[in-house]
């Protein structure tokens, strides 16, 4: 399922995730298609014993991965000298999050690192 933060960027970027929170059967043909436009993009296939429809499965599939508060994310920590840890940004992917590390180390002024879980003042 590694396509799964794949998906959520697309349906974030695309502004489908309203579609998520509303009942499969609601949405219009329209709206199914994109979701399913979606689901070929990131190659979805429903399971194999499924009794229901791919664009049905996708959307209960999405909308948990939505709620979910598990979903894994990538904190840049920053120290500077003398200084105690600070959490300055967060990524979904690790890719992003080692592009954007990379991009704070080349402004330097501290140490910045990754880590999985943010500084106790993050998001206060």
């Amino acid at each position: 399922m590694a396509y799964r933060h794949k998906a959520l960027q697309l349906i974030e970027a695309a502004c489908l995730t309203p579609l998520l929170s509303q009942d499969f059967h609601a949405l219009t043909s329209g709206e199914v298609d994109s979701l399913l436009t979606v689901a070929d993009a990131v190659g979805y296939r429903k399971p194999s014993n499924a009794t229901g429809s791919r664009g049905r499965y996708f959307h209960a599939y999405m909308a948990r991965q939505l709620r979910s508060e598990t979903r894994p994310r990538w904190f840049v920590q920053f120290r500077a000298p003398g200084c105690k840890t600070e959490t300055v940004d967060e990524f979904v992917t690790i890719k992003e999050a080692r592009a954007m590390l990379a991009e704070y180390r080349q402004v330097g002024g501290g140490e910045y690192w990754l880590a999985s879980k943010p500084c106790k003042a993050w998001g206060a």
